[in-house]
């Protein structure tokens, strides 16, 4: 069947079966979901902390008692948003079940990178789309973590189907939709939030191209004021939720920091391919010179897939740079669906099996690409569970106390036979020694283990390694404590050892 879409700009012909397209959706969802599914470690640090909130707020909402810590001081989205619901499928079903969810809403994304190719392009180029967004290492990564990006990202998604759909729509409920989904995924993770004047401009250009330019400022308006008004009611509902949106995005600091060198080599490695891709798509609309809109579209996708990398590099901040990643990846995707659609010979008046063959072996080569990132980045973190076994076997319930280097890990492994206050972290201690002189920082915690106040410790010379050799001389001279363990780990970055001192009768 020989089909002329509209791509706003350019006229095209796909020769197609309208029935075909969908194949090629249904072979990514599942290859996303089984690529997924088979990455395997434990509980990474972030998973542990979001899941450990959330089980202690449903605790509070439940009538019990409350959450010991102020989590939305630091937290990178609303509290009461992921972290509680991905509490509750964690007390359903454990980590598995958290994880579950998020694939969920991945593969929720990918439909969204087809619908939204679909309206800007055609049929081909959306399956295209969304298998090229499918295999991407970050996406399946992301897939199958339990951290807030994913649900992010999914209503980042929901929010530019609706604007798109609210661009020609005519009831002013298309683009209010469009505003509410935009500011819940900002509430979910607020760098969401630098991808709102994207989702706002392809709204205000395909409005513009179906009502014009006095349609296009009321559905805009109209889309900002329920940005605002969500946003802003959940603020006004948690005061504190402004000092984490301080911490984590306006004043941001950075916790792991890498040269612009090795960033730019990550991003190429992580989505150079897709990305390249979408440059074609530009310069083929470009070279199109139909309409100046469909350059100010290409230029308007192209610029939000570089958000992530910008400001990763503009910071030489490494952390969190593959989840940042697959936001920008989304929007990448249309372009990039369609340039392999043009390559692949799908837009022209005959087919070209062997352009189709090749397109189909570029997305196959992505694919083992993307599964092999997608398992270096699952082993970034070391397999905790030989250290929590042996905590088991030490702590004691509601005596302990226990030093930890990402405590985050151990304290939710060992939530039913600790209780919250027994753990300290590396991040900052105050201490106040029994003649009443307070200590902070690296000196509480050497004059803490200098007392003797830790009944354990648990040191792995990690991220946090500087902190480590500045307090651990009070451990390895045996005065208060005896090493009980050494356990050996393996991550991306190389082999390290877990060590484990209790404090001995002396």
């Amino acid at each position: 069947m020989i089909r002329t879409g509209d791509i706003g700009v350019v006229r095209i012909q796909e020769v197609t079966s309208p029935r075909f397209v969908y194949v090629p959706v249904c072979a990514a969802l599942v290859l996303q979901g089984v690529a997924s599914l088979s990455l395997h470690n434990t509980a990474f640090q972030d998973e542990a902390l979001y899941l450990y909130a959330g089980r202690q707020l449903f605790t509070q909402l439940a009538g019990g008692s409350p959450a010991t810590d102020t989590y939305a001081a630091y937290f990178s989205g609303a509290p009461g948003f992921y972290p509680l619901l991905a509490g509750m499928l964690d007390a359903l079903g454990g980590l598995g079940l958290a994880r579950f969810f998020n694939l969920l809403c991945m593969l929720c994304v990918t439909l969204a990178v087809f619908a939204v190719t679909r309206r800007l392009f055609d049929d081909t180029s959306a399956s295209l789309a969304a298998v090229l967004f499918a295999v991407q290492g970050p996406v399946l990564m992301i897939g199958h973590l339990a951290t807030c990006d994913a649900l992010s990202l999914a209503l980042l998604g929901l929010a530019s189907v609706l604007a798109l759909h609210a661009g020609a729509a005519s009831r002013a409920l298309w683009p209010i939709a469009a505003g509410v989904a935009l500011g819940a995924a900002t509430i979910a993770k607020y760098v969401a939030f630098l991808w709102a004047p994207t989702v706002l401009a392809l709204l205000a250009l395909w409005a513009w191209q179906h009502v014009g330019v006095q349609g296009a400022i009321k559905r805009v308006c109209l889309a900002v004021a329920a940005l605002i008004t969500t946003v802003f009611a959940l603020f006004a509902f948690d005061p504190g939720m402004r000092v984490g949106l301080d911490f984590t995005l306006t004043r941001h600091a950075v916790f792991v920091s890498a040269s612009r060198e090795i960033l730019v080599a990550r991003v190429a490695a992580w989505g150079g391919g897709l990305i390249g891709f979408a440059c074609i798509g530009i310069a083929l609309l470009g070279l199109a010179r139909s309409h100046s809109k469909s350059v100010l579209l290409a230029l308007v996708l192209g610029g939000a897939a570089m958000i992530a990398p910008a400001s990763h590099l503009w910071k030489a901040e490494a952390s969190s740079l593959p989840k940042h990643m697959a936001f920008g990846l989304f929007f990448a995707a249309p372009l990039a669906g369609f340039a392999l659609a043009r390559i692949g010979g799908y837009l022209r008046s005959s087919f070209m099996p062997a352009r189709w063959l090749a397109s189909l072996a570029i997305c196959v080569a992505l694919f083992g690409v993307g599964l092999y990132q997608a398992q270096g980045l699952f082993a970034e973190w070391a397999n905790s569970d030989e250290m929590v076994r042996i905590l088991r076997t030490q702590v004691r319930p509601n005596s302990s106390r226990i030093l930890a280097e990402e405590s985050e890990v151990p304290r939710y492994y060992l939530e039913d036979v600790t209780a919250p206050w027994q753990w300290t972290g590396l991040y900052y201690f105050h201490y106040t020694d029994a003649s009443g002189r307070n200590f902070t920082g690296e000196d509480g915690y050497r004059q803490a283990i200098a007392d003797g106040y830790f009944d354990l410790v648990m040191l792995k010379y990690g991220a946090s390694i500087n902190v480590d050799r500045a307090i651990d001389s009070g451990l390895r001279d045996g005065s208060h404590y005896d090493l009980i363990a050494r356990l050996p780990y393996t991550t991306g970055f190389g082999k390290g050892e877990y060590w484990v001192w209790r404090r001995g009768a002396r």
